[in-house]
């Protein structure tokens, strides 16, 4: 086959034939490639080639045949896409032979064959386990699909797959840039612009930090990660094209003008730009939460409007924004004041410290701005009204402060009003140290007031203040005593003649001093308290003046001022000394005082006491005593009074006199001394010549109870009652009777004819009280009502209250309802808030059908609980109002009041059953059980006939709801209460 001619052809011919044994193949082949190469047979080397690829086994061999094969293929054949398959298989053999990988390029290029190359590099990328090797072929397939053609979703997975393998990759950064911008992907291109600037190499990375703050701000509103973004950038490019404007449009939002102002501030004063700083510094006051950080600020920009912008009238406009956050701030006030005396802005400054003083707490700080005020107002504004307010004011502050005061009295003097400067001369009076300046100053005082001003009280105080420095003073008394009789003003001058009193020190004419001021007092001034201390200080200079003590006893008695007349009485028991006549007539005087108008018995007892050693004749004082004793239980004192009294009359007195004092101490012995033998000595007295004296005999019958022996006492009692002469004695006597036979006799039947007999004869009040306990007992309401009525006959006011409640009980029970509410009418009337009162009475109205009156009465209480705020109590009498509807027949409204009750209290038993059956009339199945389903819960609050009502109508409610059995149950349950409950047994024989 090396040869020539017909054997080489010939051996040719063989090696093909052995082309087809696989034994000898790859031999034959290998020989076969060297002759046709020699003989340029291209084709032909091309299928040996070819077939040599099948049978290599080594992937060495076979890359480096197919990268021949396709050299071949690509060069001398000119079969580009043949070549361009057989380059495809060698990157499959080595995915990273470069050989292989830039014959691809090149046939891509020359035949426009991008598509299958993109395929190609996609299928292979998906083989290769070496990290470098896929990193290489993605980022050639990115460059591949995104440059040549053009699917951006197919390029951004690409050169996402870059990035997996190399995150801050910066060429496939950038192509995501373009790629995600191109796209629209906002949320994407903000994560690989993120890389970019973490990569940190781009040499564009302050365009691309700006670039992301702004998307930040539009699509994320993410403004305070895109300032940081714009601060890193003017960090290093202060006035950066981009980064500077957006910082400053984001100075508008509130939210981030303290970030924006910390980063343009510095940049501003670096710059010089002053003009923008001053804004700046204004928009930062919005910022500011405490005023004095705001004043601060506003003086910022007032320093940089006057000092570098030159402009003093805006430096002065933002001066006074800062005043009026802070008026106390010391360094705004400098600022304030300096800019606007400079620029005689006087109606601003005046504006701006008449509203900044409200806000001031330091009363100096005050002071000094109201003197401002005033000399601006006065000076340059010709406003003296202006400048007498603010003087007036610092005088406020500061009273004694002299240069307010000479500008006040100046600009009063001058325009001639006598008010303000009678005001500033009385100021000035008060405020001066030397007595004589102080004198002088209050006699002008009193001469401006008199003659300018027609202020005679005003002219009086002037006056008397001079009489407060010399009590004496002549110009000064005479003053006041020609002004007080000139307009009739006797009060002020009984004042003058007090004062001539205090200073006099004689008796006599301190005397007639006094007098004369009480006279005046009462004569002129109808002034008894007044007239009364003048008296009672005569009485002090000379304690028994009989003048003095006439007119207090008149005075005291017309004014009912008893405790003052007590101690005037006294003085005058003092003054009668050894006149035992009037000192009787005081002592009497004395106790009747402290008896009927102190309240003070005990004073009044000894009193009397002291009298009757006088007058131990004298019946009224005996009496009288004898009557307080007994209410104070002091029966050894009233015992011995009446003996007293009797030995002092006894050859005087009627015989009536004579036995009503034995009978009176004989009652007292035996009921209260338990002293048999006085009590016996007395009535044998009294029976030795009237043996038929009631009284006496009572008395005896008294000690024979006493003694145990109650026949005897039952035998004096009887025939006391038979003959005793007066109706007092014998209702007295039969009730005691009564008593003896209820309580020792066990005579009951006995008992109750004697107290019967007792109300009989004499409305006896004891014999009534017994009555009543026994009509109690046995249930008698008809015969309790009438004896009721006998007690309310012996009370009066308020104590017939408890009487009127029983008593109209008593006639709601046996049906005398106009009797009912009668009774209750009165006992309200004797307490109108008494709710008690006033429920039963609403329940007797409405009972007797008389609604007219009952819900007009219902409406009132209701509205006034409402008003006292005392909601608990509206709940029952809401319940009484649909008492009042329902009784109309308005169902609606007694629901609606019902329901109110309900909801208030879900516990109270009489609401509950009106409720339920009110619901129950109406058909109301559902809440007619829900409430009676209530009501069971506290059934054991209900009698036996009320739990049979409730069982029947639950029973009536489930046979509606369809229930027969539990329907059922209900009527036994009811039946179990009332045996003979004819409802509920006609319903359970019907089931």
């Amino acid at each position: 086959a090396g040869g020539g001619g017909e054997a080489a052809e010939q051996a040719r011919l063989a090696l093909e034939a052995l082309l087809t044994d696989p034994e000898h193949r790859l031999a034959a082949s290998r020989v076969l490639e060297g002759w046709y190469a020699r003989r340029e047979a291209w084709s032909a080397l091309a299928r040996i080639l070819d077939m040599q690829i099948g049978d290599t086994d080594d992937r060495m061999d076979r890359l480096e045949l197919l990268k021949r094969l396709g050299a071949l293929q690509q060069g001398t054949l000119g079969k580009g896409r043949e070549a361009f398959d057989t380059f495809g298989r060698a990157l499959a053999e080595d995915p990273h032979d470069a050989d292989a990988l830039a014959a691809l390029e090149a046939i891509t290029e020359d035949l426009g064959l991008h598509p299958e190359l993109a395929d190609l590099l996609e299928a292979r990328v998906s083989e290769v386990m070496d990290a470098s090797v896929a990193l290489d072929l993605h980022r050639r397939l990115a460059r591949l699909v995104d440059q040549q053609l053009g699917v951006p979703v197919r390029a951004i997975a690409a050169w996402q797959a870059v990035l997996q393998t190399e995150p801050f990759d910066a060429e496939a950064l950038a192509a995501l840039e373009r790629l995600y911008t191109q796209e629209e992907d906002w949320p994407a291109l903000i994560s690989t612009l993120r890389r970019r600037i973490a990569e940190g190499s781009a040499e564009n990375l302050a365009d691309l930090q700006c670039k992301l703050g702004y998307l930040l701000e539009a699509v994320e509103g993410d403004g305070a990660a895109a300032l940081e973004l714009y601060r890193a950038v003017l960090w290093d490019h202060p006035s950066h094209p981009v980064a500077l404007p957006s910082v400053e449009r984001l100075a508008g939002d509130l939210t981030h003008r303290r970030a924006v102002a910390e980063i343009l501030e510095p940049l501003y004063r670096d710059a010089g730009e002053w003009a923008k700083l001053a804004l700046l510094t204004e928009m930062r006051i919005e910022l500011a939460e405490e005023p004095t950080e705001r004043a601060r600020l506003w003086l910022q920009s007032a320093e940089l409007r006057e000092e570098q912008l030159q402009d003093p009238a805006s430096a002065f406009a933002a001066a006074l924004q800062g005043f009026a956050e802070a008026p106390a701030l010391e360094e705004v006030r400098e600022r304030v004041l300096a800019l606007g005396t400079a620029q005689g802005e006087w109606p601003r400054l005046v504006a701006a410290f008449e509203l900044g003083i409200e806000a001031v707490d330091d009363p100096d700080v005050q002071l000094e701005d109201h003197l401002r005020i005033a000399a601006w107002s006065a000076e340059h504004l010709a406003d003296p009204a202006r400048a007498v307010v603010h003087y007036e004011a610092a005088l406020a502050i500061e009273p004694e402060h002299a240069g307010a005061l000479d500008a006040l009295e100046g600009i009063h003097r001058g325009a001639e009003d006598w008010a303000a400067l009678a005001a500033i001369v009385a100021r000035r009076a008060e405020l001066a140290f030397d007595l004589d300046v102080r004198r002088a100053r209050l006699m002008e005082l009193g001469h401006l007031r008199a003659e300018r001003l027609g202020d005679a009280e005003g002219a009086a105080t002037a006056w008397t203040g001079v009489l407060a420095l010399e009590e004496t003073d002549a110009e000064a008394l005479a003053a006041l005593e020609g002004l007080y009789t000139q307009h009739a003003q006797w009060s002020e001058l009984c004042g003058i003649l007090q004062r001539q009193a205090e200073s006099t020190y004689d008796e006599d004419p301190l005397v007639a001093l006094h007098m004369r001021i009480g006279d005046l007092a009462l004569t002129r001034l109808a002034d008894a308290q007044r007239a009364a201390l003048a008296f009672e200080r005569v009485l002090e200079i000379r304690p028994d003046d009989a003048e003095a003590i006439r007119r207090l006893r008149d005075l005291y008695t017309d004014e009912a001022a008893w405790l003052p007349l007590h101690e005037v009485l006294l003085k005058a028991l003092a003054a009668a000394d050894d006149d035992e006549a009037a000192r009787a007539d005081v002592l009497i005087a004395l106790a009747r005082n402290a008896d009927e108008h102190l309240e003070r018995p005990e004073i009044a007892s000894e009193h009397y006491r002291q009298a009757l050693i006088i007058r131990p004749e004298d019946e009224a004082v005996t009496d009288r005593l004898a009557a307080l004793f007994r209410k104070a239980e002091r029966w050894f004192e009233l015992v011995e009074v009446l003996r007293e009294h009797l030995e002092a009359v006894r050859a005087t007195a009627t015989p009536a006199r004579r036995v009503e004092l034995l009978v009176a101490i004989a009652e007292v012995a035996q009921a209260r001394l338990f002293d048999a033998d006085l009590a016996i000595e007395c009535l044998n007295e009294v029976l030795a010549t009237e043996p038929s004296h009631g009284r006496a005999r009572l008395v005896l019958a008294g000690l024979y109870e006493k003694s145990g022996d109650w026949d005897k006492a039952a035998e004096a009692l009887e025939k006391v009652a038979v003959d005793a002469t007066t109706a007092a004695d014998r209702g007295a006597a039969w009730r005691q009777l009564g008593l003896l036979y209820r309580d020792h006799l066990d005579r009951p039947e006995a008992a109750l004819q004697a107290l019967e007999r007792a109300v009989t004869e004499s409305q006896d009040e004891a014999a009534v009280d017994a009555l009543v306990d026994l009509a109690r007992a046995e249930g008698n309401d008809a015969r309790l009502a009438e004896l009721l009525a006998l007690q309310l006959g012996a009370l009066t006011g308020v104590a017939r209250s408890p009487v009127l409640r029983e008593l109209a009980a008593v006639r709601g029970r046996v049906g005398d309802e106009a009797g009912r509410i009668a009774a209750l009418e009165e006992a309200r009337s004797f307490a109108p808030d008494d709710l008690e009162v006033a429920d039963a009475l609403l329940e007797a109205l409405v009972a007797a059908g008389r609604l007219d009156e009952a819900e007009p009465l219902l409406l009132g209480i209701i509205e006034d609980l409402k008003a006292n705020r005392r909601f608990r109590d509206v709940f029952r009498f809401n319940f009484r109002l649909g008492n009042v509807a329902e009784a109309r027949g308005d169902e609606d409204r007694a629901l609606e009041a019902y329901t109110a009750c309900f909801e208030f209290d879900a516990t109270w038993l009489p609401n509950l059953m009106k409720l339920g059956r009110l619901h129950y009339r109406r058909s109301d199945w559902n809440n007619a059980l829900r409430v009676f389903q209530t009501a069971l819960l506290h059934q054991m609050k209900l009698d036996r006939e009320e739990r049979a009502e409730l069982f029947y109508h639950l029973g009536q409610i489930r046979l509606a709801l369809e229930e027969p059995r539990k329907a059922k149950d209900m009527f036994s349950r009811a039946l179990s209460q009332v045996p003979d409950h004819g409802p509920s047994r006609e319903a359970l024989e019907k089931l």
